[in-house]
């Protein structure tokens, strides 16, 4: 009984402390769980992020590609152009010099005009107004010629500015497309994070309820030792008593570890020379006249 009693107290203190280290696991777990929820929650949100920065790359990769398309295009336009220009100016430059050899032609009719005098007066008034319109239409040629050589200058400078920007257009696109890319790996290294946090947080949920039962079942077993210390304590048992048992207890256990090392027959005899009972030992129940009986009642 003394055994009994000791033992149900060390029950007792175990399962109290293994019910305290349950409540912390249990506190520590929920906190766990709750952290696991919150990194979820912002896994999630960084998931969509990445999500909307894939689509954005992507459309940002289109136009740019759009914009190199488009860009080729107008240089072409452009170079179509810059050569039309040149061929006006050389067209241009022809008529100047018909008008010019217009404008002579002109000249030697007014001369060949005066030498037939009388005669010659109607075809020196043609001569005088065509010799006009060939000075007009050298003036003309001349104003077109500036024009079309500062239209070509402007092609040209169009059209070299179109050649530097292009592959830096194409190099935009392609950086855009890698980070397109990028941003596609990042969301399937997201979306795998998020599954081991979804996995951690329903492991970390189990480990809560388990705790949570751990402590249960301590609690229980501690109100199961303290019945027991309350039953063996109806019993008047002394400390000398108890202190002795315990120590009897212990030499024999000892005793019986240092048996384990010879053969098995010697072992059993002397368990059997040991098991004897000695008149003058065992546990000294003191049951006295004055103890109250209402326990015993209460047992």
């Amino acid at each position: 009984i003394s055994i009994i009693y000791i033992s149900s107290n060390h029950i007792a203190a175990a399962s109290e402390q293994l019910s305290t280290t349950s409540q912390q696991v249990s506190q520590g777990a929920s906190e766990q769980a709750s952290s696991s929820e919150e990194i979820s929650a912002s896994m999630e949100q960084m998931v969509a992020n990445i999500q909307n920065n894939t689509e954005s790359a992507k459309q940002a990769e289109a136009i740019a590609f759009k914009s190199v398309e488009g860009i080729r295009k107008g240089y072409d336009s452009t170079t179509y152009a810059l050569n039309s220009m040149k061929k006006i100016a050389e067209k241009v430059s022809i008529i100047g010099d018909i008008a010019f050899q217009t404008n002579i032609l002109a000249l030697n009719a007014a001369v060949e005009a005066a030498r037939a005098g009388e005669h010659g007066k109607g075809f020196a008034v043609v001569a005088a107004e065509v010799r006009k319109l060939a000075e007009r239409s050298r003036l003309a040629a001349e104003e077109i010629d500036r024009i079309t050589h500062d239209g070509v200058k402007i092609a040209d400078e169009a059209g070299r500015l179109l050649s530097e920007i292009v592959p830096e257009i194409e190099k935009t696109a392609r950086l855009v497309q890698e980070i397109a890319a990028a941003s596609m790996e990042q969301n399937a290294g997201a979306d795998q994070i998020n599954s081991a946090i979804q996995q951690l947080n329903q492991i970390t949920q189990q480990n809560v309820a388990a705790s949570e039962e751990m402590a249960s079942g301590a609690e229980e077993l501690n109100s199961q030792a303290q019945q027991l210390i309350d039953i063996v304590s109806f019993f008047n048992i002394g400390e000398r008593e108890t202190l002795k048992t315990l120590s009897n207890l212990r030499n024999d256990t000892r005793k019986i570890a240092q048996k384990t090392t010879t053969p098995n027959t010697e072992f059993w005899k002397s368990k059997r020379t040991k098991s004897k009972p000695k008149p003058a030992e065992g546990i000294d129940i003191k049951l006295s006249s004055n103890s109250d009986d209402t326990n015993y009642e209460r047992f």
